[in-house]
């Protein structure tokens, strides 16, 4: 099984602005629906060519909203993996060597 790598892509709209979105190579498999994924949109929008510091201040919040967005997820799968109880007495390579194979194996 190959492992997917995921990018942060923006699509231009008709209306000065750009919508965010993840895509997946290769596709990934919902769980739920059994359905294949190439890429999914979030829901996060960027002025394209901002006019004021209005504009460009939204922008860098928006972008602080999709790193969130990742952080959040890794988070809820670094605390899925370790059941809530996280020791970080544990040998550390050891640790991310078994977290990685979590997530392959998700």
């Amino acid at each position: 099984m190959k492992i997917p790598t995921v990018s942060i892509h923006k699509r231009k709209l008709k209306d000065r602005r750009g919508s965010i979105y993840l895509s997946y190579r290769p596709a990934i498999t919902d769980p739920i629906t059994k359905k294949d994924h190439a890429f999914e949109t979030l829901g996060v929008y960027l002025w394209e060519k901002p006019r004021n510091d209005i504009e460009k201040e939204f922008n860098k919040q928006a972008m602080l909203r999709v790193e969130g967005i990742m952080y959040r997820s890794c988070l809820m799968h670094f605390t899925n993996f370790t059941k809530g109880r996280c020791c970080f007495q544990e040998d550390p390579v050891d640790l991310c060597t078994r977290f990685q194979k979590y997530l392959l194996s998700y």
